[in-house]
């Protein structure tokens, strides 16, 4: 069935949405600083604040065929089991998932939020300035020293001093040597190389490599050993570790937390 909302509802789910995002530094195609600045002046956004804005943005979600709302909690009375326990007032972080306190880590020290109220979205794919920005921030946020230079970054981005800082510390050099691409999606093997980085590049110890799709010789080879030895994260199978597949937000939370010793 088609969900369809008023034209009006529309308008203030629409102007609301743009606000959240581009305050929470979520990248959509389109929105830039003046569509932002847009739509916070809109009298549409000024309404959206008189009315339930997360019910508003929930609608624009499920519109959109976008919604990340967790399954609803199993009837006691119904079905005769216990409701589904979440954490962190996110409906999408079960309680027992294994990205639970990682998310709940994260969201305390202020390194990434939710993607909507009451939405963490673990299942969504992350971009590299995305990553780069949490990875940033689980470092306090340092100011860029100025010695790196990136070609068209946006400096009034959420991600600019954080690719900064990565280039500066030999953690990115971008998609080229003087470029950077913060919306694409980034994967296992380029995750696990900015962390090993981050972590000065370690020697990593002699061993089997027990994954036919991790090459010797490949930019990630030894930050997947690395990574893998320390406990960050494993295979997707006992003898793969998928290093081009995409990762997503409850993984690098997941990825980020354990490379700092919790």
């Amino acid at each position: 069935t088609k969900f369809t909302i008023p034209e009006e509802l529309e308008a203030r789910t629409t102007a609301a949405r743009d606000v959240y995002d581009y305050e929470h530094g979520i990248q959509r195609s389109g929105l830039t600083e003046s569509a932002y600045r847009a739509s916070k002046e809109s009298d549409a956004y000024k309404r959206a604040l008189c009315s339930d804005t997360q019910i508003l943005l929930h609608c624009y979600d499920y519109r959109m065929g976008q919604s990340k709302f967790a399954a609803p909690p199993v009837d006691p009375g119904k079905a005769g089991q216990a409701p589904v326990k979440t954490v962190g007032g996110f409906g999408d972080v079960p309680e027992s998932a294994y990205y639970a306190q990682p998310v709940l880590w994260a969201v305390g020290r202020e390194i990434t939020g939710g993607t909507a109220s009451g939405t963490f979205s673990p299942g969504a794919t992350c971009t590299g300035g995305q990553i780069l920005t949490f990875l940033w921030r689980s470092q306090g946020s340092p100011e860029p020293e100025g010695t790196a230079r990136i070609d068209g970054l946006d400096t009034g981005k959420y991600y600019a001093k954080a690719a900064l800082w990565a280039a500066e510390k030999g953690i990115t050099g971008g998609t080229s040597a003087t470029t950077f691409s913060p919306g694409a999606s980034c994967t296992r093997g380029q995750t696990v190389t900015f962390l090993y980085r981050a972590a000065g590049s370690p020697k990593t110890k002699s061993g089997a490599n027990p994954f036919a799709d991790v090459k010797e010789g490949a930019y990630y080879y030894d930050a997947v050993l690395w990574a893998v030895g320390k406990g960050i994260t494993s295979g997707a199978t006992p003898t793969a570790f998928r290093p081009d597949a995409t990762v997503t937000r409850g993984q690098t939370v997941t990825f980020l937390y354990r490379s700092q010793g919790k």
